[in-house]
């Protein structure tokens, strides 16, 4: 399988659109879905041979980004549905550390 690389032309270009683009991480029931502002970007693929086969580009407010900066949240996202959630570590008995995004493949609402 061959490696999969990243276009930097297509990186920028998607950052050029990103007025177009609303958040597509979790937010509350009847709140209004904000418009993204940056980007979270995951490569995918094979841990044992370092092999990447597709990249995932998620569209990210400002609300969600400080959320995650803030160190007092964790994003859970499941790459098969797209679905998120998040976790107040203060809730945690688990210590994430720098881990503030955990991607599943596969979760509840997509099994």
């Amino acid at each position: 399988m061959d490696d999969f690389t990243v276009d930097e032309f297509d990186l920028i270009q998607s950052m050029m659109n990103i007025q177009d683009d609303f958040c597509a991480l979790w937010h509350m029931k009847g709140e209004e879905i904000p418009r993204a502002v940056d980007y979270i970007v995951q490569n995918l693929g094979y841990s044992e041979s370092n092999t990447v086969t597709e990249q995932i580009r998620i569209p990210i407010c400002k609300e969600c980004l400080d959320a995650l900066n803030s160190g007092e949240w964790v994003l859970f996202y499941c790459v098969q549905c797209n679905q998120s959630r998040w976790h107040n570590c203060s809730h945690s008995y688990k210590d994430w550390g720098n881990n503030v995004i955990k991607f599943f493949n596969g979760c509840p609402s997509c099994k």
